[in-house]
């Protein structure tokens, strides 16, 4: 099983998923001894703002992924070149607009109280976010090349990429920091450094593998290829200003101490849910192709759904139980105290939000990205409104988190609703509630305080899986092995 190519794929993307955050979380109380809460929460706020400006990138990089599988799938070198000369050209445009961008945030933090940061931290947290361009600028050009070569299904060259330089440079700021007594700024400026140094290591291995290749500086995209770019790039839009209002709520209402906890907690689920993704990520290019050679793929769809959905319920409740005596091996007492709330309502999000992955691959990957486009619309309004209430009703930061997990379990539903539409021709509202129930289980095991009660939703979030998502489906997830 080993030799099959499906599971290798899988094992270089979930290494790729967690190689870095769980370095960075088992380093983080090295972090914060030595730069201190405040100076770690500006590098939090670092990070919402890069990921947050990655709303810029256009959909250029799942451009590359489902049309490189395309033409791949179809032998057409020619469209593969324009397709990357296209992505290249527009990134080369959107680097240099992230720098101004970037550099807008500097004077606004500086000079007009953006953030309303300390006055004695406030132009180191300046000069951070104005670095945060370079950092966004760079992630556009790694998101191109790993997802080319995700496309081509070569997950080994897309991990060593993306893994390479986020390791390189978190590993170089540790041993910086331990020798000299650096700031924020400085170990950003590190980042920077290391991650600019892939750009042409990328570009070389790629012009290696499509023979013939030569760049032209190319703006103009087909029409079929930027209807969907500017669908997926819109999907980014609403699922970004989602999952990053939280923390922006979170540094207003409470402050960057708070924030310093409750963005690492958040930040660890982010890639948590990365790593569920990155179990079974080649099936996105997999349902192109077969979506272009006009092939049935419900079959494989449905294994896919069960398989990761069966790892995320289980993954998740055995972390409920061992995380309180990791967090305090690895955080020290006082921080796994700080973040013990965060974590049981992030695992309870999670639980229902992972059953969201295998729905967003195919929707995208089969040509229905406009339907999908329109459930993130309907889940961002869903999910801020529940935010901004929770947080005006109960006035503490974990507040949030009520509003997150309310809004994911009634907009999985309506997914599941919409996914059954196109593959059945009928909504079945009644299975896409079955579809939850294990969630709905290990979120009762989650805040239930009677050991008895807990027990009993334990055992029914297991009992629930297998009647679900594992009973009578060997066949089909034998057929992810073998597809």
């Amino acid at each position: 099983m080993f030799r099959n190519k499906n599971i290798i794929n899988s094992f270089w993307n979930i290494a790729d998923i967690f190689l870095y955050p769980v370095l960075f979380f088992v380093s983080t109380s090295f972090f914060i001894k030595h730069l201190g809460q405040a100076q770690f929460g500006i590098w939090m706020l670092v990070n919402t703002i890069v990921v947050s400006m990655q709303l810029f990138n256009l959909g250029i990089g799942s451009m590359v992924l489902k049309n490189i599988a395309l033409y791949t799938g179809r032998r057409d070198e020619e469209g593969k070149t324009g397709t990357m000369n296209n992505a290249i050209s527009i990134t080369v445009v959107l680097f240099a607009f992230c720098i101004l961008l970037s550099l807008t945030g500097y004077f606004l933090v500086s000079h007009y109280h953006l953030f309303e940061i300390a006055a004695n931290y406030k132009q180191l947290c300046a000069q951070s976010c104005g670095l945060a361009g370079c950092i966004v600028g760079i992630k556009f050009f790694e998101q191109i090349f790993t997802n080319y070569f995700k496309a081509l299904e070569q997950y080994k060259i897309a991990a060593l990429l993306g893994s390479g330089n986020r390791l390189g440079g978190l590993l170089l700021n540790a041993l910086l920091l331990a020798l000299f007594p650096l700031n924020i700024t400085q170990l950003l400026l590190v980042i920077i450094i290391v991650n600019g140094l892939f750009i042409p290591f990328a570009f070389v291995l790629m012009k290696r593998s499509l023979p013939g290749y030569s760049f032209k500086f190319n703006l103009k995209i087909p029409r079929h290829e930027t209807s969907f770019a500017v669908l997926t790039w819109l999907q980014s839009l609403v699922i970004i200003l989602t999952f990053q209002s939280d923390r922006y709520l979170i540094v207003n209402y409470f402050g960057l101490i708070v924030l310093s906890y409750y963005a690492l907690i958040a930040t660890m689920f982010n890639h948590l849910h990365m790593g569920f993704s990155a179990i079974l990520h080649w099936i996105s290019p997999k349902f192109t192709k077969m979506h272009a050679q006009e092939l049935d793929s419900v079959d494989l769809y449905m294994a896919a759904r069960n398989v990761v959905t069966s790892c995320a319920v289980i993954f998740l409740l055995i972390l409920y139980i061992i995380y309180p005596y990791i967090f305090k091996i690895i955080l020290g007492t006082e921080t796994a105290h700080e973040v013990h709330e965060y974590t049981r309502y992030f695992i309870s999000f999670e639980s229902f939000f992972a059953l969201s992955i295998v729905p967003t691959y195919y929707f995208n990957a089969v040509g229905h990205e406009r339907t999908y486009l329109y459930y993130v619309v309907f889940f961002c309004v869903l999910a801020l409104t529940g935010m901004f209430a929770c947080i005006y009703i109960f006035q503490q930061p974990v507040a949030v988190l009520y509003g997150l997990i309310g809004a994911c379990a009634v907009s999985m539903i309506v997914l599941e609703m919409l996914l059954n539409k196109i593959l059945t021709g009928s909504y079945q509202v009644l299975s896409c509630i079955a579809q939850l129930l294990p969630s709905i289980f290990l979120s009762a095991f989650i805040f239930l305080s009677d050991p008895l009660l807990q027990c009993v939703s334990a055992s029914l979030a297991i009992l629930t899986l297998y009647l679900t998502h594992l009973r009578g489906n060997s066949h089909k997830i034998l057929l992810l092995v073998r597809s």
